[in-house]
């Protein structure tokens, strides 16, 4: 079963208001871009958050399709983050650093 883009907002939703994230989806057009425009709009001391930039959704979505993997940039608690992804039943990948981002995979379910 294809995950589909509201599953993964409703899971973002969740995040923020379980544990306070700030989400932004095709955000902007790249990584640099986003992470930089996201430090505007919420300041030096901005919550914890995830994103992913146009780049991102261009090639992750055939309209609200998931198809190939979807790389969130986080700051905040990755075992939070997946967690959430996973009891909702949709796969991640994560390399195990703050380095990497959080791959949400279109491969199955959990």
């Amino acid at each position: 079963m294809t995950i589909k883009r509201d599953e993964i907002i409703e899971v973002l939703e969740e995040l923020k208001e379980e544990y306070g994230y700030e989400f932004e989806t095709n955000f902007w057009c790249c990584l640099s871009c986003a992470t930089a425009a996201f430090a505007d709009k919420y300041g030096e001391n901005a919550p914890k958050w995830i994103l992913w930039h146009e780049q991102d959704d261009e090639s992750a979505f055939d309209r609200n399709d998931l198809i190939k993997g979807l790389y969130l940039a986080w700051g905040g608690n990755a075992e939070e983050i997946i967690e959430a992804f996973e009891s909702a039943g949709i796969k991640t990948e994560w390399e195990g650093s703050e380095a990497y981002r959080i791959a949400i995979l279109p491969e199955g379910r959990c």
